[in-house]
């Protein structure tokens, strides 16, 4: 798409008319040039052309199913959820700890499982020394 060397000359106007061509169906909202690259912001998309070679790319957005909904979980600070949460933590806890014990023989806690933990405990860990 062939664009002015002025970037003066890319106005409200010029956005507009180039707008077909471009070939997002979405609602035209605003327009920015920066850093030698004309932003063209739509409804839920955008769109980059370089202004020296008048390439670009075009990129949809929107909300994803269950992620969404699955963060904003992670992000609340509603008292409901964080008791929610707390009591489910300590079940499981309280379930891990228990099935430790549970079965008896050759696959025991004493003869398999102590390896066992001991290897679910080392991943978590190897993480965290890396990850800090």
């Amino acid at each position: 798409m062939p664009l002015p060397a002025d970037t003066k000359l890319i106005t409200q106007e010029f956005v507009e008319s180039k707008l077909p061509e471009i070939g997002i169906g979405n609602e035209f909202k605003s327009f920015r040039v920066q850093n030698g690259e004309l932003r063209i912001f739509y409804d839920k998309a955008r769109a980059e052309i370089n202004l020296e070679t008048g390439e670009g790319e075009k990129e949809w957005y929107g909300k994803r199913l269950l992620l969404k909904e699955m963060a904003d979980l992670h992000q609340t600070t509603n008292p409901a959820w964080i008791w929610y949460s707390d009591i489910f933590g300590i079940a499981m806890i309280f379930i891990a700890l228990s099935g430790m014990f549970i079965s008896s023989g050759k696959n025991s806690f004493k003869k398999r499982g102590w390896y066992m933990a001991l290897i679910g405990m080392l991943f978590p860990l190897i993480f965290l020394i890396f990850i800090m």
